[in-house]
């Protein structure tokens, strides 16, 4: 059961996101995403700069990243915990204009959590509108 339901949607071209309470610890059962919608002549590129969160337990504490496909249906990016977070450095890209980050917390360890930021990248020749494919 979780007890920190937490949800936010972003549609701005860019912009910058953290687990709750980050750079102070998350709390125990959370359940967070970050719903991101751009422009349908957008993809999506996200970036993890900063990841502590619990060590030696993938299944315990851990974030998602997800693409919604224009059918409605998901398909999972990554999954990382502490023992396998990315390189600050790495990029995970949609090939569509939404993509959700979920994190999730269990009942035992607490630590920092993440921040993260996500910009839009317009298509090659697509004209630009801020028309959203949803």
């Amino acid at each position: 059961m979780f007890s920190t339901e937490c949800a936010w949607t972003m549609t701005a071209l860019t912009g910058t996101f953290w687990s709750p309470y980050y750079p102070l610890d998350y709390k125990n059962h959370a359940s967070c995403k970050w719903q991101i919608a751009v422009p349908s002549n957008y993809t999506i590129s996200v970036n993890f700069e900063d990841v502590t969160l619990e060590r030696t337990c993938c299944q315990c504490d851990y974030v998602e990243v997800w693409e919604t496909l224009k059918n409605g249906s998901a398909v999972l990016i990554a999954k990382f915990c502490d023992d396998t977070k990315p390189d600050s450095s790495q990029q995970f890209r949609s090939t569509g204009n939404r993509m959700t980050i979920v994190f999730r917390s269990d009942a035992t360890v607490k630590d920092k959590g993440f921040k993260a930021s996500y910009r839009a990248i317009p298509l090659p020749g697509k004209m630009n509108t801020d028309e959203f494919d949803i």
